[in-house]
């Protein structure tokens, strides 16, 4: 599927038109069906793009036995380095509403 020209009419129009600095609303939603292995995923993404040694692991996405799933989703699923994109914004929340946005502003 050619999604420039998406048959869908939310996506008719052809992004090639789009100005230079467009701005655009990502939706993602997960379902965390497995904790631990979400914590395991996040563990060796941070030992080995992150820069972030063992003994900080524990601070930075919780324990293997208690995970911090939201730290989890953003050391995966946060935002990186991409050539020709400037993130404004990145929060996560629980889907049940009954967690607050953990914002997590991105400069540059």
């Amino acid at each position: 599927m050619n999604m420039l020209n998406h048959p869908d009419p939310r996506g008719a129009w052809p992004l090639e038109q789009e100005t230079q600095f467009s701005h655009y609303d990502l939706t993602i939603r997960v379902t965390v069906n497995d904790p631990a292995m979400l914590w395991r995923r996040a563990a060796a993404h941070l030992l080995t793009f992150g820069g972030v040694d063992e003994a900080a692991l524990e601070e930075t996405i919780g324990s293997a036995e208690d995970p911090s799933v939201a730290d989890c989703l953003a050391a995966i699923l946060g935002p990186m380095p991409i050539e020709g994109l400037r993130y404004e914004m990145f929060s996560i929340r629980s889907a049940a509403g009954n967690d607050r946005p953990q914002p997590m502003l991105c400069g540059g």
